[in-house]
């Protein structure tokens, strides 16, 4: 089956939103427009909103901006 990418920037593809918001509307849009996967730009946390981030520094910890640590693995799961 073929695989179709969706790339997408937590912080700008709909501003203001919580990681349990977006897996519930990401997900709806992913099925909707026929994607398969899905590619998150860096979530790790990072001191200016700017860098989309890229200005790394904490890489092992998802940003705290859109939520918490279990919220962000509701995101993943989803």
């Amino acid at each position: 089956e073929p695989m179709s990418t969706y790339e997408v920037h937590l912080g700008s593809w709909r501003p203001g939103l919580s990681y349990t918001e977006l897996a519930d509307q990401l997900t709806e849009y992913l099925v909707e427009h026929g994607f398969t996967h899905v590619e998150m730009l860096p979530v790790a946390e990072h001191p200016f909103g700017g860098s989309w981030g890229y200005q790394v520094t904490s890489y092992y910890a998802p940003s705290s901006r859109f939520g918490s640590p279990d919220e962000f693995r509701y995101l993943v799961d989803a």
